[in-house]
């Protein structure tokens, strides 16, 4: 089974379960806390100058907000890629392990090819 690190965690915590990594790589230290400290600084900062009707809340508010779209962000399983018809024999070649499924598109002129992106790369 290949699963994320909070999965790792709930099976253990929720569903009792004794697990035994057979492959992969577990992070076994504490987590590095720090961020939610910078956050809750520049919380209280956009509010300060919220407070003075100053832009420069603004732009802490932008900042708070990519800080949330990127730590909830869900991992991404697929990509999808254009291929012209006459490099699809060769893209193949390059590219079998990852594709699920190639389609053909725009008057079969180009495909589109569906692939599964690499479990390491989701962090």
């Amino acid at each position: 089974m290949y699963m994320d690190h909070i999965t790792f965690q709930d099976l253990i915590t929720f569903q009792r379960c004794e697990i035994q990594p057979l492959r992969g790589y577990y992070y076994a230290d504490k987590r590095d806390y720090s961020c939610r400290q910078v956050i809750s600084n520049l919380f209280s900062l956009r509010l300060r100058y919220k407070a003075q009707d100053n832009p420069l809340q603004e732009i802490i508010k932008l900042i708070l907000n990519s800080v949330y779209g990127k730590t909830i962000l869900k991992p991404i399983n697929e990509a999808y890629r254009f291929v012209n018809s006459n490099q699809v024999t060769d893209y193949i070649r390059r590219r079998y392990n990852y594709i699920k499924e190639i389609t053909g598109v725009d008057g079969q002129r180009r495909c589109i090819a569906r692939e599964v992106k690499p479990y390491y790369k989701h962090f």
